[in-house]
């Protein structure tokens, strides 16, 4: 049984109720969700529906609306009329209001862990802000190493062509050295 009124659904809201869940009457592998709706117009409403496919362009569209998913159990004998002695909402209001739900505690649980995550993850970050720091200063220290050593290779640069000078001057010296030497032997 399919029923127009929440095919704009926004989200879906799981939900429990008071009522057997029965398997999808299309595919016997899945069983029905009971949902809340969350649209406008039936903000709170709560329904019955097949989620094979769900969110696809095929997917398959079984729906039924809760006040009417008794009436269908009864018709289609997965329920005797005497089942319930109050209305089936009447009955699902009463056992939401005195017990949590699954999806409540549920919720509570993901929540916790989701604080314990970020609780890690500041945790972490912190720790990597510190390294970025250090790796920050060791950099600022490899800098100033490459500058100085720039520095002094410059430095050693000159003294290099100062002692390629140096060295020519030797050699002419040397050479006008040997000459008088030759000249003085030869008088």
């Amino acid at each position: 049984m399919s029923s127009a009124g929440s095919s704009q659904s926004g989200s879906l809201v799981p939900a429990t109720g008071s009522l057997p869940v029965i398997e999808c009457p299309s595919h016997p592998d899945r069983k029905l969700v009971l949902l809340t709706a969350t649209t406008e117009k039936n903000r709170g409403r709560r329904f019955y529906r097949c989620m094979k496919g769900y969110r696809t362009e095929n997917a398959y569209d079984f729906f039924i609306w809760e006040d009417k998913y008794y009436k269908y159990l009864v018709d289609n004998g997965f329920l005797d009329d005497a089942f319930l002695d109050t209305t089936a909402i009447d009955r699902s209001k009463q056992v939401q209001a005195s017990l949590p739900t699954d999806v409540v505690m549920q919720g509570r649980q993901d929540v916790a862990e989701l604080k314990g995550t970020v609780g890690l993850v500041d945790k972490n970050m912190a720790e990597l802000k510190g390294t970025v720091r250090l790796l920050e200063k060791n950099l600022a220290d490899m800098q100033g190493t490459v500058r100085l050593l720039e520095k002094n290779v410059a430095e050693m640069q000159g003294t290099i062509s100062t002692l390629k000078a140096d060295k020519m001057i030797l050699c002419a010296m040397a050479i006008v050295l040997a000459a008088v030497f030759i000249v003085a032997m030869l008088k």
